[in-house]
Formats: structure tokens, C-alpha cells, sequence
């Protein structure tokens, strides 16, 4: 058997299955969180509020080439609209605007070295927790928008070690609890009394 042979046998197996009876083009579910899977969410929510303030000021930092200041752009666009998805998975559980605002010390985004520092510890935060997430969520569909975040998270890792001079691919990553993960990202953030006209930090 050669591996065309291969290859047919495997898709029409699969097809066989129902594994791909779905269009490919088709709706995706809509997630309907249930239990622990609000937590991975709401968690994912500040996180990514985080993230999102994050990329949105180390545009401001010197030393990023052209290049990399059109990924960071791309990236906050990014990072906003999975706020939105999150949002509407958590219905009336969403993060609402003053809930959380990130809090960043301004030595940590003095140089282009230290603020691709923090923006790789919040990645590594919701890689971390997304993995969690898409192993142990129980709603399917809650599972599949959080491999779909953790999919895009794990690339932004890999990019962020590289800026650094590490290894895009430094073996597997590992899980992270609500608990573990939330403590590192407690330092992070503020429970304000937030002013809502610091535009650049919402969503």
C-alpha cells in the first residue's frame, strides 16, 4: 500500500465514522459552559483583557522593528475579538467593563527586552490555562473555542520566545489550574475603582 492508498483509507474510515460528516463551512456550536467551564472562560477573559493592554502598549515601547509592531497591531485586534467570543459564551457571567484593569509597572515595559518578557509571562498564563481547559471542559463546545484560543495563544508563545533568542518549540507545555494560573496573574491586574475612559485598556 502506498501512502495515496494510505491516505484514502484513512478519510474513507473517518468518513465512515462520522467523523467528517459535518460540512467543513458549517456553523460551529455554540458553547454552553457548564460547571468548571465558566472558570477556564472568566479566566480566559481577564487574561486576555490583559494580554489585549498588553500588545496595545508595548506599541509604544522602543526597540520593535516595523515587523514586529504590525504583528503586535494584529494581534490587539485579535485579542479583542476573543474577549467578544468569550463574552458571549459566558452570557451573563461576561466580563463587564471596570471589572478588572491590568496594572503594569512601567519599568516592565521600559525596553523592548522586558516588555517581550511580560507579554510571554500572560501567554504563558493562557496557554497554560486553555490547555487545562481543553482537556477538562465539559461542554464539547466550550472545548472546541478553547482549542481554538489555545491553538492561537500557543503560536503567540512560540513567536514571543523567539523575539527573546529562546526556541519557538520548547517541548511540550504543561497544564496550569485556575489556582495556579490565577495567582500569577492576580499580580497583573487591579480590581478598580477603574476609570472607564482609559480607552486603550477595554476591550
Amino acid at each position: 500500500m502506498n501512502r495515496a492508498q494510505f491516505l484514502r483509507l484513512g478519510v474513507a474510515a473517518a468518513t465512515g465514522a462520522g467523523v467528517l460528516a459535518a460540512p467543513a463551512a458549517a456553523a460551529l456550536p455554540v458553547p454552553a459552559p457548564q460547571g468548571d467551564d465558566v472558570g477556564y472562560l472568566s479566566f480566559g477573559a481577564v487574561a486576555e483583557l490583559t494580554s489585549l493592554a498588553w500588545y496595545r502598549r508595548a506599541l509604544r515601547a522602543r526597540g520593535f522593528s516595523a515587523g514586529e509592531r504590525r504583528r503586535l497591531t494584529a494581534a490587539a485586534t485579535a485579542k479583542r475579538a476573543h474577549i467578544q467570543r468569550i463574552n458571549a459564551a459566558l452570557g451573563p457571567d461576561a466580563l463587564r467593563p471596570g471589572d478588572f484593569a491590568p496594572s503594569f509597572s512601567s519599568s516592565s515595559l521600559a525596553s523592548r527586552d522586558r516588555a517581550v518578557a511580560l507579554g510571554r509571562e500572560v501567554e504563558d498564563l493562557l496557554v497554560g490555562v486553555y490547555l487545562n481547559g481543553a482537556a477538562f471542559a465539559r461542554d464539547s463546545a466550550t472545548r472546541l473555542l478553547i482549542g481554538r484560543l489555545l491553538a492561537y495563544d500557543a503560536q503567540q508563545l512560540a513567536w514571543l520566545r523567539g523575539l527573546m533568542g529562546g526556541l519557538a518549540g520548547a517541548g511540550l507545555p504543561s497544564p496550569a489550574t485556575l489556582e495556579q494560573a490565577g495567582a500569577r496573574l492576580d499580580a497583573l491586574i487591579t480590581t478598580p475603582s477603574f476609570d472607564n475612559s482609559r480607552e486603550d485598556d477595554r476591550p
